[in-house]
């Protein structure tokens, strides 16, 4: 994770397994007690997630939180590297956080006035 000037001072990095996750639907994979902002890598033991997210629990600054990015890297769920006459490859796997990246995630500004 990659932090802007306003940065989480404690935050979990939760995942889901759940196709549409409610509240109840989310597991602590990491926990930051003593986050600095910059960057933050973490090599954690990898967890099978739909979903990965972010809940800032204690902000480093008065102005909230603010990523620059976030890089989840993984294996699909069942790729395990080769390509079947298909191009498909069902089943489960985990994601290794030293594999290539499989997801991405867009940051947008949003501006009240851009004057």
């Amino acid at each position: 994770m990659n932090w802007e000037g306003a940065y989480g001072k404690t935050y979990q990095v939760q995942v889901s397994q759940a196709e549409q996750p409610g509240d109840d639907d989310w597991t602590d994979w990491y926990t930051e007690n003593a986050g600095n902002g910059g960057q933050d890598l973490i090599f954690e033991e990898p967890a099978e997630a739909r979903y990965v997210r972010i809940l800032g629990t204690a902000r480093g600054t008065k102005y909230g939180y603010s990523l620059w990015g976030m890089e989840v890297y993984g294996t699909p769920a069942g790729d395990s590297g080769e390509t079947g006459e298909d191009g498909d490859n069902p089943g489960s796997g985990t994601a290794d956080p030293l594999a290539p990246p499989t997801l991405t995630a867009d940051t947008y500004d949003n501006y009240a006035d851009r004057t």
